[in-house]
């Protein structure tokens, strides 16, 4: 059985509480379902729409309309903010919040809270850090949450200010929002978040209530404000980074961007394309080559505070984090630290220190934090630990059953059957083309064809994070 997501946009679907649906096409066997679901939701145990294409007419519209105005009735944006004014003006001693009800209270208030869960005494920093003080949400089929390290949120915000980026779009990226709001007055920025918790700390013009996979705010005001954000700022200082998860479909965020773009060439009538900066594991290239292919991946490691998978040095993994930045960005003007990178003249970008620049490829061809090296039968560079197998006329693991190396899925390019995309006849042209392009000193370069990695065992949780 397979899922795939109908590439349309979603803003004619039938609503849950979440927004607009995502239309979904299953396969099981030689049969075929099409149906609307949530967009936000894996579990139907956290949203249970669910509607065959084919009984669309049954969708009770007003039923649905109702409980969308149940789900944000408790969110107020403006009364949020007059709480927290409040708040500033007491003493820290006077100052609670109850993760119970999600709000900011007076110390006078407390005993209308018995038994919930209180924070005591918060100070000045930590309303203006939020994050300190909010447990990160643990749900993985829903919104589980990972922090960049501050290390990260150095760099990232370092690369916009070189890139000359001062108006940021901080989506599903708290810290990044956090740090320019206390640290860069010369910068400013907007947080959409599925985290409605962001309420009772950012006033309306710097957090909108937001889902990523079909653009949508909870509030009318948040759209609003968001689309003067996007009046006030044209493409040539403001970029968009997003941190989704990662189990999350690129199809419908792929629709998310476009809409955000679209938005700003019909404020400014420009046709440049807004900068982009996803956050991602380096073994989503192919899906983000599919679906937003303009977007190259960026050598440097991300790192999360609260995950030991996603983090360098001796806590981390082997080659440390698999998270990178995938952008439209000129890859040569986006400098990494000193520290563990290095400049690569013949590839005219930043790279990891490991990353070995083969003469053969003309490319520094590692993606997971290894040195590869290259095979002549293969014609590419793979990683150091596997071997070219005659049987497979392919290089894998050594203890790889050959078998199980038949690929039978469909190419990210072209779609058809029994080939991958860095083995498509249709990018075999273009290829070649670049290459040549290379050759003769021209600027374009020769699209990487190292394979990604096998196919993972474990599927990697679906993980909201900042």
């Amino acid at each position: 059985m397979s899922v795939e997501v109908v590439r349309k946009d979603p803003s004619d679907h039938p609503s849950c509480t979440h927004g607009p649906t995502l239309l979904f096409l299953k396969h099981v066997g030689s049969s075929k379902e099409r149906f609307y679901a949530c967009s936000a939701c894996r579990s139907r145990k956290d949203c249970s729409f669910y509607l065959p294409e084919s009984n669309i007419r049954k969708y009770n519209k007003n039923k649905w309309k109702e409980r969308q105005k149940q789900f944000v009735s408790a969110v107020n944006h403006h009364d949020k903010l007059a709480v927290l004014r409040e708040i500033r003006s007491l003493p820290s001693q006077q100052r609670l919040l109850c993760y119970s009800c999600d709000t900011l209270l007076k110390i006078s208030e407390k005993g209308k809270h018995d038994g919930h869960s209180l924070l005591e005494t918060i100070s000045d920093h930590q309303l203006d850090h939020p994050l300190e003080i909010l447990p990160a949400l643990e749900q993985d089929e829903k919104e589980a949450q990972y922090l960049f390290s501050q290390a990260s949120v150095d760099t990232i915000v370092s690369i916009f200010k070189n890139l000359g980026l001062s108006n940021i779009i901080c989506i599903g990226t708290p810290k990044i929002h956090e740090h320019i709001q206390n640290n860069c007055e010369d910068m400013s920025s907007i947080l959409l978040d599925f985290d409605k918790r962001f309420h009772n700390f950012y006033p309306p013009t710097q957090f909108g209530w937001y889902n990523l996979f079909n653009h949508h705010f909870f509030l009318q005001e948040a759209k609003e404000v968001f689309e003067e954000y996007l009046k006030l700022h044209s493409f040539s200082n403001v970029t968009l980074i997003m941190d989704p998860p990662f189990g999350g479909r690129l199809e419908p965020i792929s629709i998310s961007l476009e809409t955000i773009s679209k938005s700003l060439q019909k404020y400014h009538g420009e046709e440049h394309n807004l900068l982009i900066f996803l956050i991602l594991p380096y073994f989503m290239e192919p899906h983000v080559s599919n679906y937003i292919p303009e977007l190259k991946i960026c050598d440097y490691k991300v790192e999360y505070k609260n995950h030991s998978d996603f983090q360098n040095g001796p806590e981390g993994k082997k080659y440390g984090s698999i998270v990178r930045i995938f952008t439209n960005a000129e890859l040569s003007l986006v400098k990494l630290p000193e520290y563990g990178y290095k400049y690569c003249k013949p590839c005219n970008k930043w790279v990891s220190k490991e990353n070995t620049h083969c003469a053969k490829c003309n490319n520094c061809t590692s993606k997971n934090g290894s040195t590869y090296k290259h095979c002549s039968l293969c014609k590419r560079c793979v990683k150091s630990t596997w071997q070219h197998c005659k049987q497979c006329k392919r290089c894998a693991l050594v203890d790889h059953t050959c078998k199980e190396l038949e690929f039978t899925r469909k190419c990210f390019h072209c779609q058809g059957e029994g080939h991958k995309r860095a083995q498509c006849p249709l990018l075999l042209c273009s290829e070649i083309s670049d290459a040549e392009m290379r050759t003769k000193g021209g600027k374009r370069k020769r699209k990487d064809t190292s394979e990604i990695g096998t196919k993972r065992k474990k599927r990697t949780k679906k993980m909201r994070k900042s």
